[in-house]
Order: C-alpha cells, then sequence, then structure tokens
C-alpha cells in the first residue's frame, strides 16, 4: 500500500508484477513518477480491487473445500 510519506519521500510509483500484468492487458501505461491524475488513480484502484477480489474467491474456495471434506 502506499501512505503519504511514501509519496512524499519515494515520488516513484513501484507496482507488483500482477498489477503490471492487468494494466497491460488492459492496455494501460501508467508513469512511473507521482502523482497520478484522477483518471489513472481510478484505473489503478480497479487493478487492485480485482486482485483483492481474486485473492478473496480463492481463499473462499479453499474454505469451501475444506468443509466438504
Amino acid at each position: 500500500k502506499l501512505c503519504i510519506l511514501n509519496v512524499l519521500t519515494d515520488p516513484e510509483l513501484r507496482l507488483s508484477d500482477e498489477e503490471k500484468e492487468l494494466l497491460s492487458r488492459q492496455g494501460v501505461q501508467l508513469p512511473t513518477n507521482m502523482p497520478l491524475t484522477k483518471e489513472e488513480e481510478r484505473i489503478l484502484k480497479g487493478v487492485r480491487r480485482k486482485i483483492r477480489n481474486k485473492v478473496s474467491k480463492q481463499l473462499a474456495c479453499i474454505c469451501v473445500y475444506y468443509e466438504y471434506q
């Protein structure tokens, strides 16, 4: 996660490999420096939401799997 302190001291945008992959699938290339525009922030939030939902779904599937064993 980015915090205000990181933005002030380290203006470089750091993305995970998964974030980079999802952005490239969407055909979006974000700048490597901060700050982002509102549109770029919205796109990045959407990508991070997809990743969170994917992880949540995987955890839910694991829980269901163990319940039925």
